[in-house]
C-alpha cells in the first residue's frame, strides 16, 4: 500500500487510503512502536485502501508520524528532548522532505500548503504534546511553516482521530523515525525563523561555556573555566556565561542567540549551535585531535568559524579510531591541560574573528 518516496528513504507515500482508530490511546496507540513490520499501521489505525464507491470526508492530504523507537531518553544521543515522551528529534529530519516536496509544488504552479492534516497516533491529546517545558510545539509549528500548511492543516493527535468514524486521505505521507540524525539545514533555518533569530553577523566580544559536568567532561572543570575567563578578559572578551550542556532548549536559545564564541565540550546538545549568529565562532573539545565525529559540518551549514581541541593522539591510535576502535572512541572523563589543548585553539579562534571587528584596544590585540 506504501511505497517509497524517491530521494526520501525513510519516507513512504500511498494514494486514496483510509484509517480508523479504535484502541485506548493512553494504552496500545501510544506504548507500541512502529517498526517496519506495520503491524502497527494495520492493527492500531486500521489502513486500508479507500472504498470506490467512499462518501464520506476525504482530505486531499495527510503527514503521518510514527516513531519505531520508545524508552529513556538517552542525551548521549540526543540534544532537544529532555524525556521519551517529547518528539521534536523525531520530527526534525522530516524538515529537508517537506521543504523539497513544497519546492516541487511550487514549480508546478501549486502554492497551496502542503499537507491538510498532520497525524501523530502515538500522541494521546494536544495536552499531552503541548505540555510545558518541550520544544515539540515549537518543532512542529515550524514543520508547518516549512510546508506552506500553518494557516490550514489540522493537528490531529490519537483522541482527535479518535473521534472520526473514518479518515480518507487522497494521499498519506508516513514518516517513520528510527534513527538519530542531526538537524538539516532546512530544520536550522525553519527553527531559526520561527524563533525570530535574524541572520546577522556577530561583532560583539561575548563567550560562552557549555561544560559537561558529568563523566563525559572534564575532572578539572573548574580548573578550565577559571583560565579561559582570565584568557578571554586580557583579550577584552567576556565569558558571559557557563551553561550546563542538558539545559531546556529555551535557556540554549536565549545564552546562544548572540554568542560570539562558544567553546563546548563534545555532545549532541552542539546541536544547539543553530541558534548562534552568523560568522560567530564555535569550538568542540573532544577526546582526540585526530577523530572524525562532531559537528563540523553543521557548523559549515551555519556559517560558523568551528575549530575542535583535543588531547593529542598518536598514529597507531588515530587509524584504530577509523574502524570504531582504540581510546579515541571512548567516552571517558578527561583531565585537560589547558595550556597545550585548549588555550592555543582559542586564541587561533579569537585571531580569525578578529578580522571583522576594528575597535580592539592596543592593550588587547591578539
Amino acid at each position: 500500500m506504501f511505497k517509497p518516496m524517491s530521494h526520501h528513504p525513510d519516507v513512504e507515500e500511498a494514494k486514496n487510503v483510509c484509517i480508523t482508530v479504535k484502541d485506548s490511546c493512553s494504552g496500545k496507540l501510544s506504548k507500541e512502536v512502529d517498526d517496519h513490520s506495520n503491524q502497527y499501521l494495520a492493527r492500531h489505525l486500521n489502513l486500508r485502501p479507500m472504498p470506490a464507491d467512499f462518501k464520506g470526508k476525504t482530505m486531499q492530504s495527510g503527514l503521518l508520524f510514527t516513531r519505531a523507537k520508545h524508552g529513556g531518553v538517552d542525551k548521549k544521543q540526543t540534544a532537544f528532548a529532555q524525556s521519551d515522551e517529547e518528539w521534536s528529534e523525531a520530527m526534525m529530519p522530516a524538515f529537508e522532505m517537506v521543504h523539497e516536496l513544497k519546492q516541487e509544488m511550487e514549480v508546478l504552479g501549486n502554492t497551496q500548503g502542503l499537507f491538510s492534516a498532520i497525524l501523530m497516533p502515538q500522541v494521546p491529546t494536544a495536552l499531552k504534546f503541548h505540555s510545558t517545558g518541550t520544544f515539540d510545539s515549537d518543532v512542529l509549528d515550524s514543520l508547518l511553516e516549512t510546508s506552506g500548511s500553518s494557516e490550514s492543516a489540522e493537528k490531529l493527535f490519537c483522541e482527535d482521530m479518535k473521534k472520526e468514524t473514518e479518515m480518507c486521505f487522497n494521499r498519506l505521507v508516513h514518516y517513520r523515525h528510527s534513527t538519530k540524525k542531526e538537524p538539516s539545514r532546512a530544520a536550522a533555518f525553519a527553527l531559526r525563523k520561527h524563533a525570530m533569530l535574524e541572520k546577522v553577523h556577530t561583532k560583539a566580544r561575548k563567550a560562552v561555556l557549555l561544560m559537561r559536568k558529568d563523566h563525559l567532561g572534564w575532572v578539572n572543570f573548574v580548573e578550565v573555566e577559571n583560565k579561559l575567563r582570565a584568557l578571554l578578559e586580557e583579550k577584552c572578551w567576556s565569558l558571559a556565561q557557563v551553561e550546563h550542556t542538558d539545559a531546556p532548549v529555551q535557556k540554549a536559545i536565549d545564552d546562544l542567540k548572540s554568542a560570539d564564541l562558544v567553546i563546548a565540550n563534545h555532545g549532541p546538545h552542539n546541536e544547539n549551535l543553530i541558534w548562534m549568529p552568523k560568522n560567530a565562532g564555535f569550538i568542540e573539545d573532544k577526546n582526540c585531535k585526530c577523530s572524525t565525529y562532531g559537528y563540523a559540518f553543521l557548523a559549515q551549514q551555519q556559517e560558523l568559524h568551528y575549530a575542535h581541541s583535543g588531547a593529542l593522539a598518536d598514529e597507531e591510535q588515530c587509524l584504530a579510531q577509523k574502524t570504531g576502535q582504540g581510546i579515541c572512541t571512548k567516552d571517558k572523563p578527561r583531565v585537560v591541560d589547558f595550556q597545550t589543548e585548549i588555550e592555543p585553539v582559542v586564541l587561533n579562534m579569537l585571531q580569525e574573528l578578529e578580522k571583522d571587528r576594528s575597535d580592539l584596544p592596543s592593550n588587547c590585540r591578539i
